[in-house]
């Protein structure tokens, strides 16, 4: 897979939710920069090729100003990948109006306004590319997270807005829609460690703060070994669409569940 990785300079907006996917990504020789509330440790273990930017993702306006300031040292970047988000767990009768917005500013907002914070420099690469994460949830919709499904389902339909937009400056905008994740390929069924981490998730699905019942739930509900994807398959899918070998794809929804999706038939 071709990614004429020398020289290029990759953005990923909430780096420390896809690990592996910066790992992969410096390892092949891009510097990947990594913009987060806390992302020293990450970028130490990676080396020189990590770069780290603190900023407040859940506010679209420091992370914007985080995304243009790195940028200004740059001139071209060649990509980015927007991974930040915010769970907010409760009913459309439970959640908050402050939870809502705060869902849909998390979800939504800030992945709109760092790669308007970005656009100049990515016009400037030859070719650039836009990885937004989604969700299955912002395809079905869940209950118990009825602002991060809506913020999600308005992402995986601002991607087709960019990707329209953009072709004409050679910038694929693409977007994942993942299951619940396990923390890595020996994670042993448990979830996506920030969601365990979750007062709430706790709340809802049990004293546990490992709520492996709740990972095995999902898992049984997936056709394709029932269960969860690990991250090198999400990190290895990231990778292929900053390639160039996915230059011709743009406007996507690309969905890693391993059939969670499909319909039921019997």
């Amino acid at each position: 897979m071709s990614n004429a990785a020398s020289g290029r300079t990759i953005v990923v907006v909430g780096g420390t939710g896809v690990s592996s996917a910066v790992r992969r990504l410096a390892a092949a020789g891009d510097e990947v920069v990594v913009v987060d509330g806390a992302p020293q440790a990450l970028c130490a273990e990676i080396g020189e090729r990590a770069v780290p930017v603190v900023a407040d993702l859940h506010d679209p306006e420091d992370a914007a100003a985080a995304c243009r300031e790195l940028a200004a040292g740059r001139g071209a970047v060649h990509g980015l990948v927007t991974w930040s988000g915010r769970y907010a767990w409760g009913s459309v009768e439970q959640l908050s109006l402050a939870d809502w917005e705060a869902g849909v500013r998390s979800n939504l907002t800030v992945p709109f306004a760092v790669t308007q914070a970005l656009l100049p420099a990515l016009r400037a690469a030859p070719r650039a590319a836009i990885v937004h994460r989604g969700t299955v949830d912002g395809i079905e919709g869940n209950s118990w997270m009825p602002a991060y499904s809506a913020g999600r389902a308005g992402l995986h339909l601002l991607t087709r807005i960019q990707a329209r937009d953009f072709a004409k400056d050679n910038i694929t905008v693409n977007c994942l829609a993942t299951a619940l994740m396990e923390a890595s390929a020996a994670g042993g069924g448990t979830i996506d460690p920030e969601i365990a981490r979750d007062p709430d998730f706790i709340d809802h699905y049990g004293t546990n703060p490992d709520p492996g019942t709740f990972a095995q739930f999902v898992s049984r509900r997936v056709p394709l070994g029932a269960r969860l994807p690990v991250a090198e398959e999400v990190a290895g899918t990231i990778e292929y669409l900053l390639s160039d070998a996915a230059g011709y794809v743009t406007g996507q929804l690309l969905v890693i569940d391993g059939g969670l999706t499909l319909p039921y038939m019997g």
